[in-house]
């Protein structure tokens, strides 16, 4: 297309994400705090909200698709494949549509192309347990199938809030699922993230700071440790050399002449 001077070009100044959830992922694999999860989850809740709203659904939510931008806020991306959601006088309908979204975070409906926004959140189940254990990629496709099939996941035997939590979000039976609004007035959410995110980010800080504290507390228990022995160096440089020698087990000159 040739270049012209009366030409009108229209350009889009977005907010300059570097890193995705799945790069987040990817990066830290050890456990993970899970007030600062709750909020994480939070957020994209809130998100998908807000899709659902305006009469949309996502049906392509993964990690890929989940931007961060700083430490602790989300954005999602990739509508492209966003889709209405049919309604009947005002209330939600089951239409047949297109197999489309990622497999491994597709819920079960999507395989059958008919479906509602509730496959939003079967994926938000997912994806919350994915934040909350690190997982390898194929432990993660046969916990995922798990959850698409019914079958029992023991994988949070020491977190059974989460792991409730979890099965709520994604059951095979999409009639069973929350809604978005019902998910951000459970009281699995509302233990962590009651008032303003402010005060959830102060509390995340807080736990950081604890570790911090607790991380400085060590060294100079070492340092002091460190410094006990050079006292007690120093002490035994006072006396005599025999007795030094002696002290500590050594014989004296004296012993070896005879």
């Amino acid at each position: 297309m040739a270049f012209h001077d009366n030409a009108t070009y229209m350009y889009i100044q977005m907010e300059l994400c570097t890193l995705s959830l799945a790069n987040w992922l990817s990066n830290n694999s050890t456990p993970r705090n899970l007030e600062r999860m709750k909020l994480w989850l939070k957020q994209l809740v809130e998100a998908v909200d807000y899709i659902h709203s305006k009469k949309f659904m996502h049906r392509d939510l993964n990690p890929n698709n989940i931007l961060l931008l700083g430490e602790d806020q989300l954005k999602i991306c990739d509508l492209g494949t966003a889709t209405e959601i049919g309604t009947v006088k005002g209330v939600e309908v089951t239409r047949t549509r297109t197999a489309i979204g990622t497999e491994l975070y597709e819920s079960p409906e999507q395989r059958t192309w008919k479906y509602r926004s509730k496959v939003d959140v079967f994926t938000l189940g997912l994806i919350f347990a994915e934040l909350c254990l690190p997982m390898t990629a194929k432990a993660k496709r046969k916990i995922f199938d798990n959850y698409r099939n019914g079958r029992v996941n023991v994988i949070f035997r020491d977190q059974p809030a989460v792991g409730k939590f979890v099965s709520w979000l994604a059951q095979v039976d999409h009639t069973m699922r929350p809604t978005c609004r019902e998910i951000l007035n459970s009281p699995f959410l509302a233990q962590s993230c009651e008032g303003d995110e402010e005060n959830n980010e102060i509390s995340y800080r807080n736990s950081r700071d604890d570790e911090e504290e607790e991380n400085r507390s060590q060294s100079e228990q070492e340092r002091s440790r460190s410094r006990s022995h050079e006292i007690k160096d120093e002490m035994l440089d006072l006396f005599e050399p025999d007795s030094i020698l002696s002290d500590r087990g050594y014989s004296t000159s004296s012993e070896h002449t005879n």
